[in-house]
């Protein structure tokens, strides 16, 4: 996240990791959820905020560029 993240991490822990939103317009802000299931298993959501404004149509953009990026990351970070 702080790689992807405009805004900084505003707080960590073992079932959330947060940015502060973000300000500027076109700047990306994230979050990252973990949440238990059934089986012991945990499911984990990503949520990408884009600050639109007047460049609203390059939010899509990067945002789905994130969310594309994401399982492929967590199959490498998973040992």
């Amino acid at each position: 996240m702080a790689a992807n993240s405009d805004m900084r991490i505003k707080s960590a822990t073992s079932t959330l990791i947060d940015t502060y939103p973000p300000i500027v317009i076109g700047e990306i802000g994230m979050k990252v959820e973990k949440t238990p299931i059934a089986g012991g298993e945990a499911q984990i959501q990503l949520t990408v905020i884009c600050r639109a404004g007047r460049l609203a149509q390059t939010c899509p953009t990067a945002q789905l560029r994130l969310y594309d990026a994401f399982p492929e990351y967590l199959k490498s970070a998973t040992p």
